[in-house]
């Protein structure tokens, strides 16, 4: 995301570049079009038991072995990826879940 998009208000997706649009409206495409920031507040949860069941190796082989934006040389130094960076700098206060109708 360019850092002057980044303070503008609006739609997340009409911040990214050219090429980061196209794979979130690529990934957008895989969850029926549903967009996690366009969701009403009231329909996401904080209920742990509404994630599905999951276990290290399907993280592994999501995250690695998956189709990725990442190459396998930055899974290896995660501490320098930006969401990691994030979350330890205290940037992340709250998780909330959404859970689809009919799921």
């Amino acid at each position: 995301m360019e850092k002057n998009a980044a303070k503008e208000k609006g739609p997340y997706k009409e911040k990214l570049t050219t090429n980061a649009k196209q794979r979130y409206l690529e990934k957008l495409a895989d969850i029926k079009n549903v967009d996690p920031y366009e969701l009403p507040a009231a329909e996401w949860n904080r209920d742990l038991d509404s994630l599905p069941p999951c276990t290290y190796m399907v993280i592994v082989n999501y995250l690695v072995f998956g189709i990725s934006y990442y190459t396998i040389l930055e899974f290896k130094s995660l501490k320098s990826l930006e969401s990691y960076e994030t979350f330890c700098c205290g940037w992340v206060h709250d998780m909330v879940i959404y859970k689809p109708p009919n799921c």
